[in-house]
Formats: C-alpha cells, structure tokens, sequence
C-alpha cells in the first residue's frame, strides 16, 4: 500500500491519502475531496468555537478607552466568565 503526501504527514492533518495498488484516478481523487472536506469542517469548527472570544475582544478593544468595572463584569459573564473568576482578577490587582 502505497501514501500520497501533502504538506502534512499526519493524517489528522488532513495531508495523508492511504493508497493501494487498486486504486485509479477516480479513488484516489474521491479520497482526496473526502480528506478536503474533513479538514475545511475542523475549521469551521475551531472558527465558530473562537467566536465568542473574538467578539468579545472586539467588544473591548473597539471601546472609546473608558469601562466601568460594573459593564466590564457584565460583559465577562455574558461571554461566560464566571463572577468568582472576576472577583479573583480583581483582588490580585
């Protein structure tokens, strides 16, 4: 059984087509478009898990430069940071 690499050689890379020596143009093809789409869901998937994060920066950093720590809490916790979290960051300032 033979390997065709690309730019990775981890499979979980999505860079790694297992080959045999049965297998024409057609197989190999169908087996790269199937690794493709594997590998373009794994990123959608880590970009819609980043989201909140991203929002959230963009939330704070496109601020005029002024928050009170009232709407900085509430904000944490909307993006799902916990008060106990708040408060520890808080006293070690």
């Amino acid at each position: 059984m033979g390997h065709l690499r690309g730019a990775a050689a981890d499979p979980q890379d999505g860079g790694y087509i297992p080959l045999s020596g049965d297998d024409d143009e057609k197989t190999i093809l169908a087996k790269a478009v199937t690794i493709l789409q594997r590998t373009l869901k794994q990123k959608d998937d880590l970009l819609e898990a980043q989201r909140p994060k991203v929002e959230f920066a963009e939330a704070v950093t496109t601020g005029d430069g002024c928050i009170l720590m009232s709407e900085i809490a509430k904000l944490l916790t909307r993006y799902g940071v916990t008060k106990r979290y708040i408060v520890t960051c808080y006293m070690l300032q």
